[in-house]
């Protein structure tokens, strides 16, 4: 996929769709379907471990993990507002059979 495509922030998509969900819920919805996944890298003193998420190999149908500018090893998530309407509807659906 050489094309490029719009990304954006959960937060701004989830608004964009009206949806209720947050993000933190939203997220936790996709970790438990294995769109997303924690890492781990060392913390910027070297002490501990940080936990950051990543979308997996089925993840990166809805987006693409992008570099921090901050923070060398770690990548954000950001989606496809092409694919969203999708996503959400997996995320809603997942939040309906917790229900």
């Amino acid at each position: 996929m050489n094309e490029e495509r719009q990304t954006k922030s959960l937060t701004a998509l989830l608004k964009t769709h009206n949806s209720r969900l947050s993000a933190k819920e939203a997220n936790v919805v996709m970790l438990t379907r294995g769109i997303l996944a924690e890492a781990l890298r060392p913390s910027t003193n070297g002490t501990d471990l940080r936990r950051f998420k990543v979308l997996t190999g089925a993840g990166l149908k809805f987006g693409e993990n992008v570099q921090v500018s901050k923070v060398k090893n770690q990548t954000s998530p950001q989606y496809y507002e092409n694919t969203f309407s999708e996503l959400l509807t997996i995320i809603n659906g997942a939040e309906a059979d917790r229900a």
